[in-house]
């Protein structure tokens, strides 16, 4: 026996069997050399041998477990999952207390679905050995499978640190956090997934995702591309590259991967829904549309076609024929967050605000494509409206810096509804311009420890609790103001020129709109330069900031963009400009809380909501907005063209700037 052991222990089953047979001739009625004897044939390779042996264990010996936890992994790698499950039980029957048993008892059952056995054998399990890592492991595999994120992460976080360290918990972990929407988290356990098996395609595809879902763009790329590259086969991998690559605008690349993904077994029906992204992205709406019908017709049970031809037709001002798209979308697939979330984007769009508002808030339902808002981590329910006499109350800013400074406005009403104590947390370039709002108690950066709340509220689900509509805008312009101490420290920089213009031409290049609404480059703008008695600041900051240095050179503009910390410093110099004129991001919804008059330019496809339809001007910003839409998709000629004439005619009219 000793023999048998020491060559077990150094991997050499064979002459482990050996021994262990010597011992069975010798003694016959020795049920643990039998035991053994079954062990070393079946870590050797040879499982009828070692289900003769273990069965000869169980019978010479009927308290035993090991021979028939051991028989029940034979019968699991035969495939047979019913017998391997009826032979652990045997085991745990044999020995209640056999943590190993209630262990593989607990995997084999989660694999085939069997959660409330599964969960019952864990946590058994777990009463008796609270370090049994692999246990923790499936006890959030469990939590995972019912939508018990939170409770998943604590299991696979206990699991590590009782040393658990293999791709699969990563992996798990991973997508526990991504479901979560704790992207950055989510990122960093698909990374060490992927240091622990680096050939796997599997780790890398998650990490795409997870670096697309922070809109890091060209390091989601490479991880994609190494995932294709590891299994060219793989459908999905060639599929979410491409998409990728579609939306930053290499349509060749991508076109060639969605090709590759129906070459190596994708479905007509996936080519047809992609390419229609696709042609798209392209401006090529009616062939699109095309694709997207097709797509439709092909698998006439999905609601993802639905959708998309719902967006593309959205875009192209096909109102009722979109909304007919998003219900059937709906109806096919009812409650289907992002088809809710788009159908509330458009009619919040038309106007109608009501059920706009309502199908809005599918944007905090985890199944929600992309983007989406986490609830945060605070001890106190979410407001649905109950009373606020003497509570106090969280708001939460959401979304984009844009979002953020258009929705804050509702902050004051809280106070008005009777809340005795006003919270706003928000990102710290925020802080100082949040602290000028009325009615605010306390404003926090994200991150910073919370005092007791009552409640807590998303910005942007205030509009539907206050019964937002077209003629009941809160507007009380305006609601937030420059700091005149920084304005001070502003003034000497400002051009002394009778007519101050603030430029942005860009917003941000992480924006999925962004190659249509901003600005390539300065070029559209220079006919500008020439108008008399005015200069232009450069509000610009990220992408334009080189282009906006080079015009400075030539004296074209004073750039200040560069230098500006925080929207506290952007106030300060847009309250000491005549008007600003921009493309929309957040230096419009700054100006218009500042009441500064403001030219935004909008473009003609995909028109964000907040926008509406038609209009020169905007109900969230009345007397200080001016819209100016583009004619044509990509073409700002008119539109520019238009806007230096009123610029001319103003300039030289000695008046404010007009908002209508």
């Amino acid at each position: 026996m000793r023999h048998g052991n020491a060559c077990l222990a150094q991997g050499r089953p064979d002459d482990a069997a050996e021994a262990y047979g010597e011992v069975c001739r010798l003694e016959p009625s020795n049920a643990v050399a039998f035991l053994n004897l079954g062990l070393a044939h079946k870590l050797a390779g040879r499982p009828d041998d070692a289900s003769e042996a273990l069965a000869r264990a169980a019978a010479l010996d009927a308290s035993l477990a090991d021979p028939w936890l051991f028989l029940g992994q034979i019968a699991e790698a035969r495939g047979d999952a019913v017998a391997a499950i009826e032979h652990v039980q045997a085991a745990i029957e044999r020995k209640p207390d056999f943590v190993a048993g209630l262990q593989e008892l607990c995997r084999l059952c989660l694999a085939i679905g069997d959660v409330s056995r599964a969960t019952q054998a864990a946590d058994r399990g777990l009463e008796l050995d609270a370090d049994a890592e692999e246990l923790w492991f499936y006890r959030g595999a469990l939590f995972q499978a019912e939508g018990r994120n939170e409770q998943a992460v604590a299991c696979y976080r206990r699991a590590y640190e009782l040393s658990a360290d293999f791709p699969g918990l990563h992996l798990n972990l991973g997508l526990a956090l991504r479901a979560l929407r704790r992207h950055e988290d989510a990122l960093a356990a698909f990374e060490r997934a992927a240091e622990l098996d680096p050939q796997s395609g599997e780790p890398h595809y998650q990490c795409g995702l997870a670096l697309w879902n922070l809109r890091r763009m060209d390091a989601a790329e490479r991880a994609l591309r190494t995932a294709v590259e590891l299994d060219p086969g793989r459908v999905d991998a060639c599929n979410q590259l491409g998409s990728l690559l579609v939306e930053l605008g290499r349509h060749d690349d991508a076109a060639r991967l969605f090709a590759q993904a129906r070459d190596a077994g994708g479905e007509a029906y996936g080519y047809q829904l992609n390419m229609g992204n696709l042609l798209q992205a392209q401006n090529r709406f009616d062939e699109a549309e095309q694709a997207f019908r097709s797509a439709s017709a092909l698998c006439p049970d999905a609601a993802l076609p639905r959708m998309n031809l719902g967006i593309l037709l959205q875009a192209r001002r096909r109102f009722d024929e979109a909304e007919v798209a998003f219900r059937e979308a709906l109806k096919l697939q009812p409650g289907e967050p992002t088809a809710r979330f788009n159908l509330g984007l458009m009619l919040l769009q038309t106007g109608r605000l009501k059920e706009g508002w309502v199908l809005h808030e599918a944007h905090y339902d985890p199944g929600l494509l992309r983007g989406g808002s986490t609830p945060p981590d605070l001890p106190c329910p979410r407001w649905t409206g109950q009373p606020l006499e003497g509570r106090s109350i969280v708001v939460v800013p959401e979304q984009g810096s844009g979002d953020d400074i258009q929705f804050i406005r509702y902050a004051s009403l809280l106070k008005e509804r009777g809340a005795a104590r006003v919270t706003v947390l928000c990102k710290p370039a925020l802080v100082d311009l949040m602290r000028s709002l009325q009615g605010v108690d306390s404003v926090q950066a994200y991150g910073e420890v919370v005092a007791p709340h009552d409640f807590w509220v998303f910005t942007m689900m205030l509009p539907r609790l206050f019964g937002t509509t077209l003629d009941a805008v809160p507007a009380p312009i305006p609601y937030l103001r420059a700091d005149p101490v920084l304005m001070r420290q502003w003034a000497p920089r400002l051009p002394a020129a009778s007519r101050r213009v603030g430029l942005v031409w860009k917003g941000s290049s992480l924006h999925a709109n962004d190659a249509m609404r901003s600005l390539a480059s300065l070029e559209p703008l220079e006919p500008l330069w020439k108008l008399e008695h005015t200069s232009f600041v450069s509000l610009q900051k990220g992408q334009g900031e080189d282009e906006a240095r080079r015009a400075q050179a030539l004296g074209h503009l004073v750039h200040l963009g560069s230098d500006i910390g925080t929207f506290a410093d952007t106030a300060a110099i847009v309250a000491q400009l005549d008007l600003v004129l921009c493309v929309d991001t957040a230096v419009a919804h700054l100006a218009g809380a500042l009441g500064k008059p403001c030219w935004v330019l909008l473009p003609a496809c995909q028109t964000d909501w907040r926008w509406l339809l038609d209009r020169s001007d905007s109900p969230w910003y009345p007397g200080s907005m001016r819209l100016f839409r583009q004619r044509d998709a990509g073409d700002w000629h008119d539109t520019l063209a238009e806007v230096a004439r009123e610029l001319a005619d103003w300039a030289g009219s000695g008046e404010p700037a007009p908002a209508r």
